[in-house]
């Protein structure tokens, strides 16, 4: 029996007749590959095509290869990210301006002014009701008794408190 080896040649290129269908042959899109020619760092890496407008995918695919960008998608130059991250700061801000406006955000001394002004009068009301009414309403009381009036007392501020807050919100509304 004779033994036979494969000849191994050399593979021929294969072609394709438009970005388009290069693209899909590369396994990205048109867009991509658009963006890998207008981009400075890869200009004079890129494969150009035959005069009939053919391009080689081999080469396309070691063009891809020698430059990292094996998952087939756009890496925009630290220029670029740069720029993009500056819009998006002018964005934001212009964002936050126009809620400003509309009155989505209020200044943060604002909010610390109410929160204090609010606390000032729970404090007040605690001191009335724990210092100037609960020591006459509990003589004589046992320790249940005591505590049952503690937890009304403790109640009452709860809602005493809740109704601050409402009326306030309804107020910063107006």
């Amino acid at each position: 029996m004779e033994v036979y080896i494969k000849v191994m040649r050399k593979p021929t290129d294969v072609w394709a007749k438009n970005i388009t269908e290069l693209a899909d042959q590369l396994g990205v899109t048109r867009q991509v590959i658009n963006q890998w020619k207008r981009d400075e760092r890869y200009r004079e890496k890129i494969p150009t095509p035959k005069p009939d407008g053919r391009h080689s995918v081999s080469r396309w695919k070691a063009f891809i290869t020698d430059n990292g960008l094996m998952n087939g998608e756009y890496v925009p130059s630290e220029d670029a990210l740069l720029k993009r991250e500056s819009l998006s700061i002018k964005v934001s801000r212009e964002k936050l301006k126009l809620e400003v406006e509309r009155g989505e955000y209020v200044k943060r001394s604002i909010v610390i002014e109410g929160f204090q002004r609010n606390l000032s009068k729970l404090f007040n009301d605690m001191q009335r009701i724990f210092v100037n009414e609960l020591p006459a309403r509990m003589r004589g009381m046992t320790e249940v008794e005591m505590s049952a009036v503690m937890a009304d007392s403790i109640q009452m501020i709860q809602e005493l408190s809740s109704k601050r807050e409402t009326f306030n919100n309804d107020a910063a509304v107006k």
